[in-house]
């Protein structure tokens, strides 16, 4: 019997694929195999599928294409310092949190020299993750149980790593449709 490895790298598990389709073993095969040893959450088969056409069309690179965007920025300072008030004071509101941390925000934000730009207010209207995204991700996440943080993590990463990008399509292709409606009623509320 096999040992589970728990919380693999993304470029881990795709260097297996990689591997087994140059023994020629099929997507079905290969499948099985990460699941005998990672889990069966670790990729889907449709995931391993894609990964299996791109290595046979000449992929070699098991890491992630870089993309465009503004960069995570995490100092260890904010972090520690949230830390420190969520142990001071474990009933800290998000809203009293973030006005004491307005400040070092608003200080990282000029270090960066990043430009602020204002957007409209949240309309659940226009949130594609509230009508598309999140309704599929809820279905899948319905009846699980997570032993820890890290496993919740990893198993919402594959699933969203797993889904195809005909997946994402979709959602903004709905979310323009429900963008035109919104507009032609003046921002009133709008149906499905």
């Amino acid at each position: 019997m096999s040992v589970k490895i728990v919380a693999p790298a993304r470029c881990e598990v795709r260097a297996v694929i990689r591997f087994f389709c140059a023994k020629r073993s099929s997507a079905a095969e290969i499948y099985r195999e990460l699941s005998l040893v990672y889990g069966p959450g670790v990729m889907c088969e449709g995931k391993v599928r894609q990964w299996c056409r791109d290595f046979k069309n000449g992929r070699t690179n098991v890491h992630d294409k870089g993309r465009s965007g503004r960069p995570s920025v995490q100092t260890d300072e904010i972090v520690s310092l949230v830390y420190q008030k969520l142990r001071s004071d474990p009933r800290l509101t998000i809203s009293a949190l973030a006005d004491e941390l307005r400040p070092k925000t608003q200080e990282k934000i000029e270090e960066f020299r990043w430009e602020l730009f204002n957007h409209p207010p949240y309309s659940p209207d226009l949130a594609p993750s509230d009508y598309f995204l999140f309704l599929h991700f809820k279905k899948w996440l319905g009846g699980q149980r997570f032993e820890n943080d890290m496993e919740l993590k990893n198993a919402v990463e594959n699933w969203f790593n797993s889904q195809a990008a005909s997946f994402y399509a979709e959602g903004l292709r709905k979310l323009v449709k429900r963008y035109e409606k919104c507009l032609e009623v003046n921002g009133n509320y709008v149906e499905k």
